[in-house]
């Protein structure tokens, strides 16, 4: 019992921590009803929940519709609202509706982190929306002072740019008459293409090359015979010089053929020159950019050069300077060399060699260790090009054959972990699926609830019943008794109206039966009354036994709850009492082996006298 105690209160405060996970959540994603102290917990998580749900960005096509305070079965409409719309959402972190409704909120906790990152993603995504919206609505009415600049920069270069469209744009020689815009589509095309000087076949097919020239001299004649020209060239025309030369056709065409080529020509020349100009112009642009990279060039390698020589000449400057000096500290030295000091002089010089020596080993040392750098590195390059000797070859391959298959066996250890990592979530899956104690009491209590309200609905019901048949009897007997008086009233002047001797004798007669039925009908009714009150009272009695009978088991299970209680103490002293007991005997156990220790020696002593 204890250890269920402490394992219940340990998940008592793993909710309350998760519970103060999830509102610290929601009221940084900004949801701050959570502050308000009046409501319950599960009206600030399930709020949340419905919040984060409705701002997540996220079409579930599900309405919840989320209410205070409210009842068993709102309660289990809006866990069920919920749970659809998180699997709608295709929400990682699956959930139960008794989860929502039992709040369990260590279940909760990561369902909700999931919708608080949407909320929070979607509410960046909106926010990087409106802000482009805004600059897009602020650039069709203002202009910023770079785009201004930018403008000025590039407005010579727009109006050479317009100018240069302006002057190469097609121009238009023919203009089409009202009898070409009756012509089939391909005519159409051709006599469009014909009006700004281009010539196509008027057939599309692959036999086009082989149709008679004739025939297409006739079609491009019947074209030109719709266009009309558009500058108003004066000349002579083609009729005239049809009826001068007697072959319209063959003039016509050759005098459009002449005029083509002329034209295509010029348009040729045209073009020439200007891609001419235009190469020109780019191997200039590109000569000049490699002049200037390599003037860049010059001038920095000039730069480098200066700043060398300006080194070198300040380096030259100081070592002569450092020459002059030490000839001068070496002539005042020779000048003070005397008797007294000439050995430490000598002292001085040998040093001074032996110095000279070793920055000469030193130079020599550099110079080995480059050498020798030199060498490796030229074997190391022969041994990357021409490969490693057979036996370190071998060696090596015996290696990469060991790796490979350490490799496959790797592959094979992880797909088989795999294999029981997917056996264990299954496992875990299954176990997850089967209620835990703190589902079945979360169940037992919902069920208790649900219970009693519908035990209070059927106690509702059941009055309405039994006043509604109470007063339908009720007006049953209010209905016979008006029917009876109005037979009464109606049957009255007939008996009267007889010819009959006695007739008031007989309507009392009549009147007296009427009396006797309604006294049996009310005798009949008090014994129905009077059995119903007797089973009333039956079970009242029974209920009045059976309410002694529970008082006396609640009664004895709290008495045997406290003789438990004893049971435990007496136990736990009794164990405690125990181990006291074996420790003293330990203690008088090693006693008597250190007096047996002790005696042994003495034993000894007397058994040699």
């Amino acid at each position: 019992r204890v250890h269920g105690d402490s394992t219940t209160m340990s998940h008592d405060e793993e909710q309350d921590r998760k519970y103060d996970e999830i509102i610290e959540l929601l009221q940084a994603a900004g949801y701050f009803r959570v502050r308000i102290a009046a409501l319950s917990r599960f009206d600030k998580v399930v709020g949340g929940l419905a919040w984060a749900i409705a701002n997540s960005g996220v079409a579930a096509d599900v309405q919840v519709l989320f209410v205070e305070n409210s009842t068993i079965g709102q309660k289990i409409k809006i866990a069920d609202s919920i749970i659809n719309a998180l699997r709608k959402m295709k929400c990682p972190f699956p959930l139960a509706s008794q989860v929502i409704q039992g709040s369990n909120f260590i279940e909760l906790a990561p369902a909700m982190q999931w919708l608080v990152k949407r909320v929070l993603e979607n509410r960046a995504e909106q926010g990087n929306f409106n802000r482009r919206f805004a600059e897009s609505q602020f650039t069709k009415h203002h202009k910023l002072p770079e785009d201004v600049a930018k403008e000025e920069l590039f407005a010579p270069a727009k109006s050479y740019a317009a100018s240069v469209a302006k002057k190469y744009q097609p121009k238009r020689s023919y203009r089409p008459t009202k009898a070409l815009r009756q012509r089939r589509p391909d005519e159409q095309v051709s006599s469009v293409l014909l009006e700004f000087g281009h010539q196509i076949r008027l057939s599309s097919s692959d036999t086009a090359e082989d149709q008679d020239a004739a025939a297409r001299a006739a079609s491009s004649a019947a074209l030109m015979d719709s266009l009309a020209r558009v500058s108003g060239a004066a000349g002579i025309s083609t009729s005239l010089m049809g009826a001068m030369f007697g072959d319209k056709n063959a003039i016509r065409q050759f005098g459009d053929a002449h005029a083509a080529q002329t034209e295509f020509l010029e348009r040729k020349k045209s073009e020439d020159k200007e891609a001419q100009f235009q190469r020109d112009k780019a191997a200039l642009e590109k000569r000049i950019e490699g002049l200037r990279v390599e003037l860049a060039h010059a001038e920095t390698l000039v730069a480098e050069a200066e700043a060398r020589n300006d080194d070198g000449r300040s380096k030259l400057a100081a070592k002569v300077e450092y020459n002059e000096r030490v000839v001068a500290e070496t002539e005042k030295l020779l000048a003070l060399e005397t008797d007294e000091n000439r050995e430490l002089v000598a002292r001085l010089r040998e040093l001074l060699s032996l110095c000279d020596n070793l920055e000469t080993q030193q130079a020599m040392f550099q110079a080995s260790a480059t050498a020798h750098k030199e060498e490796l590195e030229a074997e190391i390059l022969k041994l990357q090009t021409e490969g490693p000797p057979p036996e370190i070859a071998q060696r090596l391959q015996v290696l990469r054959d060991t790796a490979a298959a350490e490799a496959d066996k790797l592959v094979k250890m992880r797909i088989a972990n795999a294999k029981r990592i997917r056996d264990i979530a299954l496992v875990e899956r299954k176990i997850d699926e089967l209620p835990s104690q703190v589902e079945l009491n979360q169940y037992q209590r919902r069920f208790a609830e649900l219970f009693d309200v519908t035990a209070a609905k059927l106690v509702e019901t059941r009055r309405y019943f039994a006043t509604y048949n109470s007063l339908l009897s009720t007006h049953e007997y209010l209905s016979k008794e008006l029917e009876m008086l109005e037979g009464i009233q109606e049957q009255y002047p007939q008996y009267m109206r007889q010819k009959k001797t006695q007739p008031k004798e007989q309507f009392a007669g009549h009147v007296k039966g009427l009396h006797d039925s309604m006294v049996a009908n009310i005798a009949r009714v008090e014994d129905k009354f009077a059995a119903h009150k007797a089973e009333r009272d039956a079970l009242n009695t029974k209920y009045l036994a059976l309410v002694e009978q529970q008082r006396l088991y609640f009664k004895l299970a709290k008495e045997f709850q406290d003789e438990c209680n004893k049971n435990e103490l007496l136990a736990a002293q009794l164990a405690e009492i125990g181990v006291a007991n074996l420790a003293d005997e330990d203690d008088e156990g090693d006693a008597d082996d250190d007096a047996d220790a002790d005696a042994g020696p003495a034993d000894d002593d007397e058994a040699d006298e």
